[in-house]
């Protein structure tokens, strides 16, 4: 909600205090999320450099818990800081990767509805290759 707001410094203290939480708790499952609200709120605040860490750090613990759901949307956003970065090559392999995420989750949705429903939302239309 502070983020919404752009209250990024609010938004900062609340990501820090989950995440110490979680460390205390050890409930990692939960980690890459935490790291990717931690990004966009980096990238808000201009810091690309923050952002990368953040979600570099996500997208190695999404991928050693096999949390499929998330790695698309940091790998998402990964590719276009990369790409703002000039770094053409990562930004290509990230939005390949992101297909590669992002299909499965979709063919497994249960129900063809919900499958549509899963690629027709914004965010998804936005990072999908054609």
């Amino acid at each position: 909600m502070a983020l919404a707001k752009g209250e990024l410094a609010r938004a900062t203290r609340c990501v820090d205090q989950l995440l110490k939480k979680f460390n205390e708790l050890k409930l990692l499952h939960l980690k890459p999320s935490i790291l990717y609200l931690q990004a966009k709120i980096s990238k808000a605040a201009g810091n690309q450099v923050a952002a990368v860490k953040c979600l570099t750090e996500a997208l190695t613990l999404a991928d050693e818990m096999g949390a499929h759901r998330e790695v698309w949307a940091i790998c998402s956003m990964l590719g276009k800081l990369e790409a703002e970065q000039g770094n053409k090559s990562a930004a290509i392999q990230l939005k390949e990767r992101v297909n590669r995420e992002a299909l499965p989750i979709a063919d497994h949705a249960g129900t063809e509805e919900l499958r549509e429903i899963f690629l027709s939302r914004p965010d998804v239309q936005k990072v999908l290759v054609s």
